[in-house]
């Protein structure tokens, strides 16, 4: 049985704050913090006010249409509905909807993962700690940018650690996709996932799921959890490899200022 929809989100706020400190977008320390609330969850980072990921709220509702935010001044509101509403439309005074999500689950003590097939001969890597300016390297080609070297140096140890797992696809001794794993408590979240243009439709984003499912087992968690945009091939593709819906998500943005954060650390 899926865990409660309570502690999925739990790890999605647990999820969203190591990415507030781990990110390579900038070299100053972040604190960002969570609560839990009457409502759901409260995220708030005082050092960086204007990123909407790391302040926020995710209101959790069984049913969409009794939602009240008359009182509410949060510039982010995750409206998270379970079980999951995905064709249920509503709206929000005074905010406007920026995307949707499904969150999806695994428990791995009642799945097998389904062996995906690649049309490459591909070695899944799990990158030790000795080897995160490796991954670093291949987050700064997958984004073609340069990070300053400084910030690395800042943030190199939140990398490929017992609680952040990083993985490298390798076909042809070449990196050709990455992927992280987070883990708290039973539970890890298949966090972010890249595979390079030239490589893509050719099975590397799914054998790097499956390589964390299997690993994610060995280790002795319980469930894996992820976000993905609904309706899109991602679902599609994670629920081919045994995961479940567990609740269907709303981002709802108030003042949009395009400058500010609104995804958060997107890179791997």
């Amino acid at each position: 049985m899926i865990q409660s929809i309570e502690r999925v989100m739990e790890v999605e706020a647990e999820y969203a704050c190591f990415n507030g400190r781990r990110t390579l977008k900038r070299i100053e320390t972040s604190e960002p913090v969570w609560q839990k609330i009457e409502s759901g969850i409260s995220i708030k980072d005082l050092t960086q006010p204007e990123n909407y990921y790391l302040n926020r709220k995710i209101i959790i509702v069984d049913d969409s249409s009794s939602i009240d935010i008359s009182n509410e001044n949060s510039s982010r509101i995750d409206i998270v509905t379970f079980p999951p509403e995905p064709e249920k439309s509503i709206n929000l005074s005074g905010y406007k909807l920026e995307y949707n999500v499904s969150f999806c689950g695994m428990d791995l003590n009642e799945n097998q993962p389904i062996q995906p097939l690649s049309d490459l001969d591909l070695k899944i890597e799990l990158c030790n700690h000795s080897q995160r300016r490796q991954f670093i390297d291949e987050i700064c080609r997958s984004i073609d940018k340069n990070i300053d070297s400084s910030i690395i140096s800042a943030k190199e140890n939140f990398y490929c650690t017992d609680n952040f797992k990083c993985y490298l696809a390798k076909f042809d001794n070449q990196v050709v996709g990455l992927a992280t794993l987070f883990i708290s408590g039973e539970t890890g979240r298949l966090a972010n996932a890249f595979t390079y243009l030239k490589y893509r439709e050719q099975g590397v984003h799914s054998m790097l799921i499956n390589k964390r499912i299997e690993d994610a087992g060995k280790l002795g968690l319980r469930y894996l959890v992820t976000e993905v945009e609904a309706d899109s091939k991602g679902e599609r593709n994670i629920k081919r490899l045994a995961f479940s819906a567990i609740a269907s998500g709303a981002v709802w943005i108030k003042d949009y200022n395009s400058s500010n954060d609104l995804y958060g650390a997107f890179c791997p």
